[in-house]
């Protein structure tokens, strides 16, 4: 089937945004970014992304400041945006809202997309989880390190037509895109991940392998992941044990790298608390599962970020 996506518009100019963006345009797909902070950056000089599989400039078809700004129809919103409470992306979204117009959410977390959902419930959204080691280094500066595997799949669940099209169009990039029957169960599976590593890296300013090293965090990592896996099941998700291990496993492959949430608190940027341990938190309680490893994180998390107000 020919791709009939041609446009897109990127909202979330970090690493990730910029990265899968990047690679859209680069396969020929016009594309364009809504910035912020760089966008007089990205605006004259484009976004460098710096790759270990080949680095390339981004030249972006528009660069807009508000979607108000936004020339024409994208076929597809690409979202990438950090999940936090002050970003509301209803009202970011509302004059983009069209006919024929898509939505694709690379976020982390899970339930990210009931708002959405519900407040443009005829609106096409698909759901991506992104397996990707990438950063933002500077305005419109990117560093990719690791990957680029993406899971797509509609929300809440199934396979149309608009899941098709969004295949298709990443198809040229040469990334891997694999297609997800249950979104839902992939976003547990990639929580447990990130519900361990990211928060203690954040608590122990460590790298992963640092992390590694240490056979006290690695009890820790495996305390956490075993609750994740808990919460999951008790919504009937059937994950197995075995993700335990093997996410530790792949991790061990890597080379040891900050995870977002650790680049994000060097910054002084805002972290994704409520999306990463949050919501498994909440839903943990509505089935009776105790998590204390989760509740821990949390309540030290905030104190960390209280203390560099």
């Amino acid at each position: 089937m020919n791709p009939t996506i041609k446009t897109v518009l990127v909202i979330g100019s970090g690493g990730v945004g910029s990265f899968y963006g990047g690679r859209l345009s680069k396969a020929g797909l016009e594309v364009s970014f809504l910035c912020r902070s760089d966008f007089h950056q990205v605006k004259s000089k484009g976004i460098t992304i710096k790759s270990y599989q080949g680095d390339f400039l981004v030249t972006p078809t528009q660069v807009v400041a508000r979607t108000e700004d936004y020339q024409g129809k994208p076929d597809l919103v690409l979202i990438a945006t950090k999940v936090l409470a002050e970003t509301n992306l209803v009202e970011l979204l509302r004059p983009l809202i069209a006919p024929g117009v898509k939505l694709l959410l690379i976020q982390n977390g899970i339930e990210v997309e009931r708002e959405l959902a519900n407040a443009y419930p005829n609106t096409p959204l698909l759901s991506a989880i992104a397996f990707i080691g990438v950063n933002k280094t500077g305005p419109g500066q990117i560093h990719h390190q690791l990957h680029g595997r993406l899971e797509i799949g509609a929300y809440p669940h199934g396979w149309d037509l608009e899941l098709d099209q969004v295949m298709a169009a990443f198809e040229p990039t040469g990334l891997s895109v694999k297609h997800s029957t249950n979104i839902e169960k992939s976003r547990w599976k990639k929580l447990i991940w990130n519900a361990a590593f990211n928060p203690v890296s954040v608590l122990g300013l460590a790298n992963t392998q640092q992390i590694l090293t240490s056979p006290q965090s690695r009890l820790l990592l495996k305390g956490i992941m075993s609750e994740i896996l808990a919460i999951a099941n008790s919504r009937g998700l059937g994950l197995s044990e075995e993700l335990i291990e093997q996410n530790i496993r792949v991790t061990e492959e890597f080379p040891p790298y900050k995870t977002s949430m650790l680049l994000d608190f060097e910054a002084h940027r805002p972290l994704e608390i409520e999306s990463i341990l949050g919501n498994p938190i909440r839903l943990a309680k509505e089935s009776g599962v105790l998590v204390p490893h989760l509740e821990t994180l949390q309540a030290l998390l905030k104190l960390r970020v209280k203390a560099l107000e």
